[in-house]
């Protein structure tokens, strides 16, 4: 899924706390870029998340190591916080210094090559970098 060219298109509003939208998944083994804005006065939610498959099941496809790659943006106590997980050791890094859930526009900028990457919250960066040996994000749900 690539939409480099697509225009702005008018914002979406959530009207009630179950409304989400569903996106393509989103392919983004080695490399990747997301970027949106938002504004909420909203302290706590999830704003961006997909999961790969679980990997580590054991017979019968049960076991409590199961791990699947993930990666989200999500609002606690005001602050936007990044977690990716690789599936070798997650990381949950807050991304913005200030609270982002004053009613104003924000913008985001994701990128990552690898476990290396950085996500810029109103033009401040953050860099990052993943924990563990993988550099392969495998995501197989859609992108909510």
């Amino acid at each position: 899924f690539r939409c480099e060219d697509v225009a702005a298109l008018d914002p979406v509003t959530f009207e009630s706390p179950e409304a989400f939208v569903a996106l393509p998944r989103w392919s983004a083994k080695r490399t990747g870029s997301i970027s949106l804005d938002f504004r909420t006065t909203e302290p706590n939610g999830l704003l961006l998340f997909s999961q790969g498959r679980r990997a580590g099941a054991g017979a019968g496809g049960h076991s409590s190591a199961q791990r699947a790659d993930y990666f989200a943006m999500e609002l606690l106590d005001g602050y936007l916080y990044l977690l990716l997980d690789m599936g070798s050791g997650g990381i949950k890094l807050r991304a913005s210094s200030r609270k982002v859930n004053d009613g104003e526009w924000c913008h985001v900028d994701f990128q990552r090559d690898g476990r290396k990457g950085s996500i810029s919250v109103n033009s401040r960066s953050t860099p990052f970098l993943a924990t563990g040996e993988s550099e392969i994000l495998d995501l197989e749900s859609e992108l909510y």
